[in-house]
Parts: structure tokens; sequence; C-alpha cells
């Protein structure tokens, strides 16, 4: 069974908390999502953080043993193909894919997808890398 783990995108920080990492924020399951809560000392009441984008883990990592989130862009050589494609990791349908724009969607699933063997490497993702990735950003919110 894969762990379940989340990130999120403070777009007004710029900044990315890691569930269950943080000191300054605290994560909740509730009954229509994830709730994040600010707690900081110089404030009265703590401020819940609607604005966050959240990513889950992939249950997956990359050649270099890094964890795989949603958003995080991929660049992976294929080869048969002899070429070497990047692409964001989405969920939808239920599974967790790579979207190469203008190309194909791969699914991840655990029994098809060896990034060690495929040499998959996160190269960033499209929060805080997003002006090196414009192409991938189609969507982003969607997805």
């Amino acid at each position: 069974m894969r762990e379940i783990l989340f990130r999120a995108w403070d777009d007004v920080k710029d900044r990315m908390y890691h569930a269950g990492e943080e000191d300054d924020v605290v994560f909740e399951l509730t009954g229509v999502g994830i709730k994040a809560t600010a707690i900081t000392e110089e404030e009265e009441e703590f401020q819940t953080l609607h604005h966050l984008k959240y990513m889950q883990y992939t249950g997956l990592k990359d050649k270099n043993g890094k964890e795989i989130y949603e958003g995080h862009v991929l660049e992976t050589r294929h080869m048969e193909v002899g070429r070497t494609f990047i692409g964001r990791v989405t969920f939808s349908y239920g599974r967790f894919a790579v979207v190469y724009p203008g190309c194909y969607r791969q699914d991840m699933g655990e029994s098809v997808w060896d990034c060690t063997v495929m040499g998959t490497e996160i190269i960033g993702n499209i929060y805080e890398n997003a002006d090196q990735f414009p192409h991938l950003l189609e969507g982003r919110d969607e997805a």
C-alpha cells in the first residue's frame, strides 16, 4: 500500500508546505477535504489558509530517490524512442499520469512505470518554476 502524503503551494508567500513537517502550519483532513491553518504567536486568531494548492504524493520516486508529487515536472528518457520528454504530473480520472504537451499522456501505474529504469528525474514543479515551463501550465488548476 502506498504512503498517503500531501504538500501545498502557498501562492501568497511563494512557499511549498509539506504536511506534517511544518512548524507554523497545521493540516487536517475534514469531511470536505484538507484544511490548513497558520499558527503563529503574533496573531490572536489562527488563520485558515484557503488559497493553498494541494498536491498528493504518487507513491513513486524518481531515479534519485525523490518523492514524485502532482505538479512535479519530470524529464524522462524513453529508450525505445531515443528521445527525452518533459511533462507534468497530474491526477485525473482516478489515477496519476504524466502529461507531455503536444505528445501524449502516460499513466503512472506502478506496474508499468519504473522511474529508475526509464531515467525519470524531477526537474522542477509548476508552481516554483512556472516561468521555466510555461507550456506545461495550461489547465494546471483543473488537472
